[in-house]
Order: structure tokens, then C-alpha cells, then sequence
């Protein structure tokens, strides 16, 4: 491993020592959310909420071929968030994000639409579309860049249609199951999902059936403790068997696991995950390993609050299932400034080393909810 590489590591799991980011809440943007009774013999009510962003950023290449710079305005998700309450232990959410394409045009995607039943606190059981449970920053972050304590997402957690995105199962199709259990001073939760596993492309999602028999099958434990430090420590077991590839024609076992711990405090935020993916070629028996991780510090109490991150990428380049994607490390510095609890703007540099080329961004970010 490089010495970069081996630094961003470290700081990833310094992260893992240091909170999740305040602006994260797993109820803010979840069922958790809903403050609707139907009544008795009342139709269910529809609450709608909305998340939006623009960004104008300047970017700037350097490679082997010469230097380029983009200077330009880009608009963020239109995310509609949706909750209803069917009845006292029933509830349904749904997401819909519409985004802008390259081209100038729009496209909409259904992000997450699940009905959830609520047995207690120890079962609940939702079917739809989720969000996995591989990454903890899927289950708190959502959607809207005003949850999120970066103006993007870190590379390892983006979802699959974005921009080196698709490292790891970002939705689930089918079943989750969920709930906690009090241990003490302290607090268990888990998460397990039986969906439809990944197809041969990993930047599309399975939602019309699946290609092959074989499921999704995995889970996330999280070990939480409250008082001055609040911290959140657990991690994820995801394993999935993909359909024949194009390239190879084999079918591949996929096992990822990971490690999670969130600390939050009066004075600073973080939250930082690392991740093991490893990939085996039914056809051939070669066996790949790819990691990838990230940190994210925010600093201070009151509006204005610096934050830090690092994040990294290892591809194993002769792994079928990632190809197009390689090896990255990239770091971010930012101030951010809660204008109110609906708007907040942000200011960022990031400095990535890709394949030869070191980018060089500098963003500027207005962020709200309606």
C-alpha cells in the first residue's frame, strides 16, 4: 500500500474513533419523521417534504496531456420525501429524486418506496425499496445535501448511478428487518436485509424481478452509548452472488464487511466507515479484494463549523465486476454555515490524485429543505 494510501486509512479510522456529523439523523429523514395520526376511521394522511441544492463550482485537471478548468453552476437533487401513516403500527415512505442529466435533460428515479409494519421496538418489517444496511451512512444520511455534512457524498458511499459510484450495494429490493433493544446504559440496533441481489452491471439496481436465484443476504449490528460523548460503534456482513458477467460469462460471489464507529460531542462531529470487498470468479476461482474508505470531521459548536475529510479507493484493476473504476485518494476541507434549521451553505475545497491526475475543486453550496 502507498504511503497516501496508508495515511488515508489511518485518518479514516482516527474517524473511527472521533461522531456522526449532527447534520445526520436516521429520524429526520425516516419514519421517525412522521407527527400524523389517522384518527379513528380517517383516511391516511400524506406528508410531503422536499430537499434541493445548487452549487457552483470550479474544477481544475492536471495530467500527463495538459491542464483543463470548468467553471459553471450545477443544480442538486429535486427529492420529494413522503410519509403516511396506514395506522398504529403501520407506515409507508417514499422518495422520489429528480436530477439533471449531462445532456440538459431531467430523469426521475424512485429512491425508496416501502410499507413497514411496527410489531415493537425489537421487530419492525418493511418490503419495498430501501436504502442497504452495508453502509451506516446509508441509514442516516438519506438523500438532501442538508442532512449530509459534505456537499457530496464520499466516493465509497455513492450510489449506484453517480459518478464512481456503485462500490457497494447502495438499495435494497425486498425485505428488511429491524429494530433495538435497550442493554443497560447502552443501546443495540440491527438491521438485516433479504433483497434481490446485484446484477452484472453494478451501476443498476434490480427492481423488476432478479436475474438469478440467488438473494442478497445481509446485516448491520450498532452498538450506541449516550451522555456528553455520544458514540456509535458496529459494522456490516453483506454477501450476494451476481448473474453471468458479459465480459467474463461467470457468475461471481460477492462478501463485503465493514466497520462503522460515529462519535458525536459538543465541540465536534464525525463519522467514518472502512470496507472489504472481496470478489470470486466462479468460472476461474481467482479471488479479487478491493477496500475502500472515508472519515469526516466537523468541528465547533454554533453556525460556522470547519470540517475535514479523507477518503480512499483500492481497485483490484483485474476484477471484471469493477471495471472502469480505479484506485483514488482525495481530501476535502470546508466551512459550513447553518443559516436556520432549513438552509445552510457551504463552502469547500478538494484536492483528488486518480489515475495520474490530480483534480482540483473549489464549491460553493446553498442547501435547504421545504
Amino acid at each position: 500500500m502507498r504511503a497516501s494510501s496508508a495515511f488515508g486509512a489511518f485518518i479514516a479510522l482516527l474517524a473511527l474513533g472521533v461522531t456522526r456529523p449532527e447534520t445526520c439523523h436516521a429520524g429526520e429523514h425516516d419514519h421517525g419523521s412522521m407527527v400524523m395520526e389517522p384518527e379513528g376511521g380517517a383516511a391516511p394522511r400524506l406528508d410531503l417534504h422536499g430537499f434541493f441544492d445548487v452549487v457552483l463550482g470550479a474544477s481544475r485537471v492536471r495530467g500527463a496531456a495538459g491542464d483543463s478548468t470548468t467553471l459553471g453552476f450545477t443544480l442538486g437533487q429535486f427529492d420529494l420525501f413522503m410519509t403516511s401513516r396506514l395506522a398504529e403500527r403501520m407506515s409507508f415512505l417514499g422518495e422520489a429524486v429528480i436530477e439533471s442529466e449531462a445532456g440538459g435533460e431531467s430523469s426521475i428515479d424512485l429512491e425508496r418506496a416501502y410499507v413497514r409494519y411496527s410489531f415493537s421496538d425489537l421487530l419492525r418489517v418493511s418490503a419495498g425499496r430501501t436504502h442497504s444496511a452495508v453502509s451506516y451512512w446509508y441509514v442516516t444520511c438519506h438523500h438532501g445535501a442538508l442532512l449530509q455534512p459534505t456537499i457530496q457524498r464520499p466516493i465509497p458511499v455513492r450510489f449506484e448511478d453517480e459518478e464512481n459510484g456503485g462500490i457497494l450495494p447502495a438499495h435494497a429490493v425486498g425485505a428488511e428487518f429491524s429494530g433495538h433493544q435497550g442493554m443497560g446504559g447502552l443501546t443495540l440496533d440491527y438491521v438485516a436485509n433479504l433483497a434481490n441481489g446485484r446484477p452484472a452491471d453494478r451501476e443498476q439496481v434490480q427492481t423488476a424481478g432478479d436475474a438469478n436465484r440467488d438473494k442478497q443476504l445481509g446485516g448491520s449490528l450498532t452498538l450506541s452509548g449516550a451522555g456528553p460523548l455520544e458514540w456509535h460503534f458496529g459494522g456490516s456482513a453483506f454477501h450476494d452472488r451476481t448473474p453471468p458477467a458479459p465480459l467474463t460469462g461467470s457468475e461471481m460471489d460477492q462478501d463485503i464487511g465493514s466497520a462503522h464507529l460515529a462519535l458525536r460531542h459538543r465541540l465536534f462531529d464525525e463519522i467514518g466507515e472502512y470496507f472489504v470487498i472481496r470478489d470470486e470468479d466462479r468460472g476461474t476461482g481467482i479471488r479479487y479484494t478491493n477496500r475502500a474508505w472515508y472519515g469526516v470531521v466537523t468541528l465547533g459548536p454554533g453556525p460556522f463549523r470547519p470540517y475535514a475529510a479523507v477518503e480512499g479507493v483500492r481497485i483490484d484493476p483485474n476484477d471484471a465486476f469493477y471495471a472502469g473504476l480505479k484506485d483514488l485518494d482525495r481530501g476535502t476541507f470546508g466551512l459550513r454555515f447553518d443559516v436556520n434549521p432549513f438552509n445552510v451553505i457551504k463552502l469547500e475545497y478538494r484536492n483528488m490524485l486518480s489515475d495520474g491526475e490530480r483534480t482540483h475543486d473549489v464549491l460553493l453550496q446553498t442547501a435547504f429543505t421545504f
